[in-house]
């Protein structure tokens, strides 16, 4: 054997396995921060509860902020979900009253107009919620889906079950109630469209 030719040979193949595998774990490696700051502590030094359960922070926030979402991992990245996650980042301005963070709306008789559309408020829990699964496993999710926002059946920072923590039968009346007061809202609707009609002039004719 000609060690002249092989020694080169066994050097490009050692130089060549050692790229390789610096070249692999350049691609998979993630550093661990063990001392990496709590995305959340900033938003609760404000949005929290006080002693007595007062709730501060702004009107649209139900429920308890450290819900069962918040012990999660969002499937789309494998980390854990946080505020951000639903919320959106915040501006420089957000302390003085900027509304620039995604707000869920619960009530849909409201006379206030929502910031964001239904379209846009969904989309948000579709990024981890598969719709497609939904409608499977009930099917009033294929109804709703895009006529009504997820915050009015469900809780955002729930602390047991998403469906506000009812029971089926509860659940029922959810929709009972729900659908009522709609039929309420449509009837006085048509009742205020109606023409009026004076009573004293059909009793002189």
């Amino acid at each position: 054997m000609n060690m002249t030719k092989f020694f080169p040979k066994i050097g490009a193949l050692i130089l060549g396995l050692c790229f390789a595998t610096s070249l692999f774990a350049a691609q998979t490696y993630e550093p661990q921060l063990e001392h990496q700051r709590n995305p959340n502590d900033y938003c609760v030094k404000c949005h929290k509860f006080s002693g007595d359960g007062t709730q501060h922070g702004g009107q649209w926030h139900l429920g308890k902020f450290y819900g069962i979402h918040l012990t999660k991992m969002n499937p789309n990245n494998g980390k854990p979900i946080t505020c951000v996650s639903c919320h959106g980042n915040i501006s420089e301005n957000h302390r003085r009253g900027a509304k620039d963070v995604m707000r869920f709306q619960s009530d849909i008789f409201s006379k206030t107009k929502p910031m964001y559309t239904v379209e846009q408020q969904n989309q948000v829990c579709f990024a981890c919620h598969n719709p497609d699964k939904m409608r499977e496993k009930l099917w009033v999710h294929d109804v709703h889906a895009m006529k009504l926002p997820c915050a009015a059946c469900h809780v955002l920072h729930p602390k047991d079950d998403p469906m506000h923590g009812l029971n089926q039968k509860e659940q029922v009346k959810l929709c009972v109630d729900c659908h009522g007061k709609q039929q309420r809202e449509h009837t006085n609707i048509q009742h205020a469209q109606m023409p009026h009609i004076d009573t004293k002039e059909l009793k002189n004719e």
